[in-house]
């Protein structure tokens, strides 16, 4: 153990007993150094420059040449410069000490048979600041010992507190059996202002040849997260996992952006909620052969109390694609453009041409989605496939989560599902499913009346839950499109109702087409306690069932209501068609029918054309 191209151990001194010595004497030190390595370790903490170091890094780095590719290998905690680097030293009641990594650059292929391993350091530890370093080489973790903890991170597979900010990393990472991060595996710290992005500067998704490969996580910045990244920009990505296994995150910023859990003894509300803060998203295809897993744009799982959040008033998750190796019922998942599965909040995520490429659910126990139920009673899992969430919330109305959405925008975004008989998709622009207490608020499309990239859609090929925001709701939609102007009035008068017609959207675009199932321009299936609350479609949204499924319906606002909650203050302006025997259509509920018998709709509208057999202005 403890292999390095320097050192194998470069550890800070050690005060004789009863003496203390200076903090500044405290931190041994390694600089300017450049390495020309290959390094085959055994056992733990191997490191092209140091195998374990306790002081200060700076500015080293390796010979480039033309034909080098150096090799550092080992066991576990390898890392291109440091295998494992730690500083706790306590001085004199000032508590711990910080020390640098500053101007480390690694080029060289990084291997760890097991455990952590990073283009810098395969593991972090103490109080350290890792700033300016970059990495170019590959870093791959093989998981041969598979009760170990397995990551791997461009920088370090763990950062278990400290810090990087302003590192780069433009190598391909590995962990497969385990969390794969762009710049870490697992974060505990603060990561800030780091880059990772394809060297070739693609054009295209198809131009993309970086990788992040995770077994169990798979992130851009981080596969893990339980702490802060803030600032963090991707800019070419690829993020796969292995085929062979369900279960599984991926996220374009953090696989899992998640609360640790808890010290022995503390209560779970005690650990600090994560966050991804002033985030950026460009060219990132997440492609899974997994089953039941969470993929978003930026994050695959947002769990409770933690926080998405980018930068008011600018895109920040542009030109993403998320799917499966195959289309099709043996795979499924939570799936959204900025989060899969959110527990937590997302504000501020301005979407950018984002394809969704959904499924349905578990073929071996698919949703029965009964009326008289609000819970799946033999316990079926309900996935969601949404534009900016898979499922916001809980589909599980026994165990609500308060989940948030809003201040979203959404530009050019594509959902599309594919759903069978006895095995129904749930897909929406905003969301597949909003649970009961869950809300999602001020969500709007870009103005497509310039560039008709921004036109956005919600199709599926069979039968689905399908809703211009949502395809199945439990909770509330509040403020939702464009807003009534002042000049709106009550329509008593022709003046007043000319105003009306001329204060609709007419240059947001939105198609929400199924060929089967409850099809709604807000809403597809409105379940039990499902709230909608100043919601308004577009001129230029057109909400279209093609072929008849039992009891189903289509509407401008809501296919399907269940609801006995309010329902206000919503206009419909898009065309529905469901032109088929024995179905409905209407301006802004397809079908009504609230299983207690009460049920509240006020001050809505309909301006929409409507085609079909069974058809009303409002229901």
């Amino acid at each position: 153990e403890n292999v390095g191209g320097i050192a194998g151990y470069s550890h800070n001194p050690t005060p004789d007993e009863g003496t203390e010595l200076k903090p500044e004497d405290k931190k041994a030190s390694v600089s300017e150094f450049v390495l020309a390595v290959n390094l085959y370790g055994t056992g733990v903490n191997a490191g092209g420059g140091i195998g374990n170091n306790e002081g200060e890094m700076s500015d080293i780095s390796y010979v480039e040449s033309a034909g080098n590719s150096y090799q550092i290998q080992g066991d576990t905690n390898v890392g291109g410069i440091v295998g494992r680097y730690s500083y706790t030293i306590s001085s004199g009641g000032t508590g711990e000490q910080e020390a640098k990594l500053t101007g480390l650059y690694n080029i060289a292929r990084v291997t760890a048979n097991y455990g952590y391993a990073g283009g810098i350091a395969g593991v972090i530890e103490g109080k350290a600041r890792v700033e300016n370093c970059s990495s170019t080489g590959t870093v791959s973790v093989l998981g041969k010992k598979s009760a170990h903890i397995t990551a791997a991170g461009g920088i370090t597979g763990h950062l278990r507190e400290g810090s990087i900010s302003h590192c780069t990393d433009t190598g391909s990472v590995e962990a497969l059996k385990g969390a794969a991060g762009g710049i870490v595996g697992i974060n505990n710290g603060t990561v800030a202002d780091c880059t990772v992005k394809d060297s070739g500067t693609p054009g295209s998704l198809n131009a993309v040849t970086l990788t992040v490969n995770g077994g169990t996580h798979a992130g851009g910045i981080a596969g893990q997260n339980t702490g802060k990244i803030n600032g963090c920009k991707v800019d070419g990505l690829k993020l796969t996992t292995p085929g062979d296994r369900n279960g599984g995150y991926l996220g374009g910023i953090a696989g899992e952006n998640a609360k640790a859990a808890p010290d022995k003894g503390a209560a779970e509300s005690e650990a600090e909620a994560p966050e991804i803060t002033r985030f950026s998203v460009r060219l990132l295809k997440v492609t899974t052969g997994s089953s039941s897993v969470a993929a978003g744009g930026v994050a695959g799982l947002n769990g409770e109390g933690a926080k998405v959040t980018g930068a008011a008033g600018t895109v920040n998750v542009d030109t993403v694609e998320l799917g499966f190796t195959a289309q099709d019922l043996n795979h499924f998942g939570y799936l959204g453009g900025a989060v899969g599965k959110n527990l937590g909040e997302a504000v501020n995520c301005s979407l950018k041409t984002v394809t969704v490429l959904g499924t349905a659910n578990d073929p071996a126990n698919p949703p029965k989605f009964s009326l008289s139920y609000d819970y799946e009673t033999e316990g079926a899992e309900i996935y969601g496939y949404g534009g900016l969430v898979g499922v916001n919330g809980t589909a599980d109305s026994r165990n609500p989560v308060g989940a948030v959405v809003s201040n979203c925008v959404l530009n050019g975004v594509k959902v599309s599902v594919i759903g069978a008989s006895g095995n129904i998709a749930c897909a929406g622009g905003a969301a597949g499913v909003n649970g009961k207490t869950a809300k999602i608020k001020n969500v709007t499309l870009a103005d497509a009346s310039t560039d008709k990239n921004a036109a956005c859609s919600v199709t599926a090929s069979d039968i689905a839950h399908t809703g211009g925001m949502v395809g199945y709701n439990y909770g509330l939609l509040e403020r939702i499109g464009k807003s009534r102007e002042a000049k709106f009035g009550d329509g008593s008068t022709t003046e007043s109702e000319a105003a009306r017609r001329a204060s609709g959207d007419d240059a947001t675009v939105m198609t929400v087409e199924t060929s089967k199932g409850h099809t709604g321009g807000i809403v597809g299936y409105n379940k039990s306690t499902g709230q909608l609350i100043d919601c308004a479609t577009g001129k230029k949204w057109s909400v279209k069932a093609n072929n008849h499924s039992q009891d189903s319906g289509a509407g401008g606002i809501i296919g399907y209501n269940s609801s006995s909650a309010e329902i206000l203050r919503c206009d419909n302006w898009a065309a529905v068609t469901k032109n088929v025997i024995g179905d409905s259509a209407a301006g802004i509920a397809g079908r009504n029918e609230v299983a207690n018998g009460n049920w509240y709709m006020e001050d809505c509208n309909n301006f929409g054309a409507i085609d079909g057999r069974r058809t009303g202005g409002i229901i």
